[in-house]
């Protein structure tokens, strides 16, 4: 932003080329991409797709990226907020910045805000004068300080007192607005913070306040596509869903294979079987998202799909009877800890005294520490020590172990 309003339009290009391919491609993964600054957000979503109004990974970046409040107010209609916040924030005078304005998609900062009991928020939507780097330039921030007199005087005069936070979208317009107001007599101190902090100081921060049940899961009806919907995106959706998994399919010798599952992977399960069955109904609905949804990790376990393969019948047979209890010997090994056992089939039991089911569902819990350590870099194993049935990967390849950690909160 900063390269454009100097006019400086090769520069512009230059970025835009070397970032772009990077953001495109987690937008295509389906991450949603946020940025806390307005600034930032106005390039990516209103700028440069004017600029490239061709450039396709311009405009899946543009579809893709949030506002950081904004997206938090869409997770709290889809229920994945948990807005249970213990405490308040008293009286804040939040600046609206003007970068944010154009954007056009409401105040959802002072939404957000507003979702934290015994909180008041005084909103100002002017302009403070700090207008990018013209502000802070010695020629101009005289008369930066002088534009901005209205909203230092604003912040200041919070209705219910003084403010107890002073908070502005725009962390420059944020530390503009203090100095201005502290040179009005009216000192912030440690008041000022960007409005994303807030909820942190209130020993509740945004990223706990997720319910770690549905961490990463925003696997909920109103987001799944209708049997119209999903028929047309159907192709392009299972190839992405093909190639997703290449990296989260384990094949332990030549016959028991694990995959891995995540959202992604359930999502295209559950619009499978709505497919398939024709199910449009909302009872029909709900059940396959009960019965699929478990299969998510919930930020400190794997979750997997395992499955015995063996090509003639006979011996699938035999083998099966020789392999009575191998969900129970399926495990994982985070460098430098003792090895987690798969807890099996907790949906039904898929054995009985003569074989075992050709299809489990695996859960590996780990703890704190195995999270932690696999997050810094250590090696991941994954094997299977049944008396008749013995292969280990000591460790996965770097590809498999990147996307697991990815599981992980």
């Amino acid at each position: 932003m900063p390269k454009l309003e100097l006019g400086d339009l090769e520069s512009v290009d230059a970025l835009m080329r070397k970032n772009i391919p990077k953001l495109a491609k987690l937008a295509r993964e389906g991450w949603a991409i946020i940025a806390p600054i307005p600034s930032c957000n106005l390039m990516f979503k209103q700028e440069l797709p004017l600029m490239y109004p061709d450039d396709d990974d311009v405009q899946a970046v543009r579809k893709a990226m949030f506002d950081p409040f904004d997206y938090f107010v869409q997770r709290a209609k889809d229920g994945l907020l948990n807005t249970d916040f213990k405490t308040g924030l008293g009286n804040v005078s939040y600046h609206v910045a003007c970068h944010l304005r154009v954007q056009n998609v409401g105040q959802k900062t002072r939404e957000m805000l507003e979702m934290v009991p015994y909180t008041s928020v005084n909103t100002i939507e002017r302009c403070s004068g700090h207008a990018g780097t013209w502000g802070v330039k010695k020629e101009f921030h005289e008369t930066a300080l002088k534009i901005g007199r209205p909203v230092f005087r604003q912040m200041a005069e919070h209705p219910n007192g003084t403010p107890d936070w002073v908070a502005s979208d725009c962390q420059l317009g944020g530390h503009h607005i203090a100095q201005g107001m502290s040179i009005a007599g009216n000192p912030v101190d440690d008041k000022l913070a960007h409005p994303i902090t807030l909820p942190r100081r209130l020993r509740a921060r945004l990223i706990a306040a997720f319910n770690l049940q549905l961490w990463m899961m925003t696997l909920t009806r109103n987001s799944l596509m209708t049997l119209e919907a999903y028929s047309k995106a159907r192709p392009e959706f299972r190839r992405q869903v093909i190639e997703h998994k290449k990296a989260r399919t384990v094949s332990l010798g030549e016959h028991l294979t694990l995959i891995f599952e995540d959202e992604l992977t359930v999502r295209y399960q559950i619009q499978e079987m709505l497919r398939i069955e024709r199910i449009f109904e909302e009872e029909g609905i709900q059940h396959e998202l009960d019965s699929y949804g478990p299969l998510i990790p919930d930020g400190r376990n794997f979750k997997a799909t395992m499955m015995i393969e063996y090509p003639e019948v006979e011996e699938r047979r035999r083998e099966l009877a020789r392999l009575i209890g191998i969900e129970d010997r399926v495990w994982v090994q985070v460098e430098g800890s003792d090895r987690i056992y798969a807890i099996a089939d907790e949906d039904m039991e898929r054995e009985n005294e003569q074989k075992t089911s050709s299809v489990h569902f695996l859960r590996f819990e780990l703890t704190e520490e195995m999270a932690a350590a696999l997050k810094y870099g250590v090696s991941l194993s994954i094997g299977v020590d049944h008396p008749n049935y013995r292969v280990a990967l000591s460790p996965v390849d770097n590809q498999t172990r990147a996307a697991l950690v990815k599981d992980l909160a």
